[in-house]
């Protein structure tokens, strides 16, 4: 499976309310083994603040069913409640195991993938 793609929808970002991550995937062969996705927000001093997984499609498509070709919208969603502290935060992605929950990507090096930094102001 490969990643084409990311949309992220909240406006603004500040601490109240769902921020939505929308990942698109293709599928490089028929019937991919079982893969879970992960995404999370990191703050600058490394603390995972959100984390969210499931196999794609809220769990509702897994990828043993794709089809060669076939794109695939992948949604994820993080609660910033009004505790959530402002800041920098980058989004990152990883694609797992679905058996074992462990990380399966094409760089050895790397566990997780970022995507893009996010602002989170205050309300004030």
């Amino acid at each position: 499976m490969t990643l084409l793609g990311y949309r992220l929808d909240g406006k603004p970002f500040h601490p109240i309310g769902f921020v939505h991550l929308t990942l698109f995937w293709r599928a490089e062969a028929d019937s991919l083994p079982d893969r879970e996705v992960a995404a999370r927000l990191r703050a600058i001093d490394g603390e995972v603040v959100a984390q969210v997984q499931n196999r794609p499609a809220d769990g509702g498509y897994p990828t043993t069913a794709w089809r060669k070709g076939e794109v695939v919208r992948d949604l994820y969603s993080f609660w910033l409640d009004e505790n959530f502290p402002p800041g920098h935060y980058t989004l990152e992605v990883s694609v797992r195991r679905g058996d074992t929950g462990e990380p399966v990507l094409d760089d050895a090096d790397r566990e997780w993938v970022p995507l893009l930094e996010i602002a989170v102001q205050s309300e004030g």
